[in-house]
């Protein structure tokens, strides 16, 4: 079953799953807006994208790539679907895995990405262990944000610094930096 969600950068409806959660406008508008002009130019991972939205209003705003990872074969389709009616795909990779697992066959293989973000579902239990290995695809200085409930813990994540938290209406939003040493 399938439901729309209007992207307002781009002024199209995307398709997207009846059970995902798309980041809500208003948290995306406030995302990039404190992100700014940093967009351009750089690499990014969507972890449990879902529908995608953050990373396709990503492309838009100039990021030069993007690699959604979604684990939902319906998911995974919606995304490779919108990228192609936008004409976005050939900035972009959809990998069907879950985020533990591509982020082990990611690191091996030595990609890296500039920041990353996450909107896993909430309540999810195996969030720390699922992100276990996030530092070995983000570059060292890099961002991390991680979008949960309000009033969900942050998790500590391995190789990371949580530099600030920004409170939305009903959402919170974690900010990491990868930290330069190696672990």
């Amino acid at each position: 079953m399938w439901c729309t969600v209007k992207i307002k950068v781009a002024g199209r409806l995307l398709e997207v799953p009846a059970d995902a959660r798309p980041t809500q406008a208003h948290v995306r508008r406030s995302l990039f807006d404190r992100l700014g002009g940093a967009v351009s130019g750089t690499r990014l991972i969507e972890l449990f994208a879902g529908s995608g939205s953050v990373g396709i209003e990503a492309l838009l705003r100039g990021a030069d790539f993007v690699l959604f990872v979604e684990k939902t074969r319906t998911g995974a389709l919606a995304i490779a679907e919108n990228l192609r009616k936008l004409g976005l795909s050939e900035r972009t990779r959809v990998l069907r895995r879950d985020v533990s697992s591509a982020l082990r066959e990611l690191g091996r293989h030595g990609e890296s990405f500039d920041w990353g973000f996450a909107d896993p579902p909430y309540d999810f239990g195996g969030l720390a262990r699922s992100l276990s290995e996030l530092h070995s695809v983000i570059i060292p200085g890099g961002l991390f944000i991680l979008e949960t409930r309000q009033g969900e813990v942050m998790p500590d994540l391995p190789g990371f610094e949580q530099e600030d938290e920004w409170r939305m209406r009903d959402v919170s939003m974690g900010i990491y930096r990868r930290l330069s040493r190696e672990l």
